[in-house]
């Protein structure tokens, strides 16, 4: 299959859970001796989703007590990128009691208690009952793809999926929590709770805050938080449009760590107060395209935008989303920006020791 690559992955879109498992492969016509790569890389697929190796009627023991030895220590690794740390530590404060504070790739303890027979009845569940969305990148006709997919769709039979609402909007209310580490540096993790309805307005709205607030190279957060007062190494957001949270990230040193604090809220306050500049606008603005082109770049970031898409229900292209954000004015983002509020502040504190490995 000419060096064909058949991938896995786990991920998380607000509090569903998606798996996926692909294959990339070379298209057909750079094939010397004729192999039909794309249809025999389908059927590999197929064979893997609805005939995975099994003995005794579940999953082989052995590969299964291996994996979840890689798994177990992939997760006690986690504290080794304390930047990701302290966000997960943040999330699970922030969200005790629902889904969303679940780690991706589960516990320790509930890891260590599946057996063969467990997972192989809980990946039949999944055939049966998960929702699946079945995407193609390429150059086979849609005739082809179609005809592909429906095969696979009445082998896997009728869907129970049922999708779960959540309630997105629930009141910050403000907690704190720390922790000590063996660094040189500290991280200052900070969530937020978004209380808008995210409609395609405040969705497009909440993207260009973003961008204007801390996950662009002329952030707030960047231009004053790291570069003009030096409170922290670096300093950025991110959201989850789906769950309707907030987090801004932070490397700070120890005796920093409060007034870094007040200034990340004060230059959320800035923005609600519509204190933005036109060259800060237009720079967001300009990101922004950057970014939407880009998702053609590559398969996997189409394959992210469409997943994206069908678990918020967004049914919009990149280039719709562009033009729509193109006409939002300063007022739009003071707006969105005016539902955020501060729920949980996490600290993790460094002690002198080995520095680390991320401290830049």
């Amino acid at each position: 299959l000419y060096a064909a690559v058949f991938s896995s992955s786990v991920t998380k879109i607000g509090e569903e859970e998606a798996l996926s498992l692909s294959i990339s492969t070379l298209d057909d016509r750079f094939s010397y001796d004729g192999t039909a790569i794309s249809e025999e890389s389908f059927s590999l697929l197929r064979d893997v989703i609805l005939h995975p190796v099994t003995e005794k009627g579940c999953f082989p023991y052995d590969v299964v007590e291996r994996e979840k030895k890689v798994l177990i220590d992939e997760i006690n690794a986690a504290i080794n990128n304390k930047n990701t740390y302290a966000l997960k530590r943040c999330r699970e404060v922030m969200c005790e009691g629902e889904l969303f504070s679940l780690s991706v790739d589960g516990d320790p303890v509930d890891v260590s208690a599946v057996s063969a027979s467990d997972l192989y009845r809980a990946y039949t569940h999944l055939l049966k009952n998960a929702r699946i969305e079945m995407l193609y990148i390429g150059r086979e006709s849609l005739e082809t793809v179609k005809a592909r997919a429906k095969e696979l769709a009445l082998s896997l039979g009728e869907r129970r999926y049922k999708r779960s609402f959540f309630d997105t909007k629930k009141e910050a209310e403000e907690k704190r929590a720390e922790e000590t580490v063996s660094a040189v540096q500290g991280k200052l993790a900070m969530g937020f709770r978004l209380s808008c309805d995210l409609t395609d307005a405040n969705l497009d709205a909440l993207r260009l805050f973003n961008l204007i607030y801390g996950s662009s190279p002329v952030a707030k957060l960047f231009m004053n938080v790291r570069e003009k007062l030096s409170l922290c190494y670096y300093c950025a957001s991110r959201f989850d449009a789906v769950k309707g949270v907030l987090f801004v990230y932070s490397g700070v040193e120890n005796e920093k760590m409060a007034v870094a604090e007040q200034e990340i809220l004060h230059q959320l306050n800035n923005v609600k107060e519509g204190k933005i500049t036109e060259e800060e606008l237009l720079c967001a603005k300009k990101t922004f395209r950057d970014i939407s082109k880009s998702i053609t770049d590559s398969p996997s970031a189409m394959e992210r935008w469409v997943i994206d898409k069908a678990v918020s229900g967004e049914d919009r292209l990149p280039g719709e989303v562009c033009e729509a954000v193109e006409k939002l004015t300063v007022e739009d983002v003071a707006r969105v920006a005016s539902s955020i509020s501060l729920d949980t502040v996490f600290r993790l504190i460094g002690t002198k020791g080995e520095e680390e490995s991320d401290a830049l």
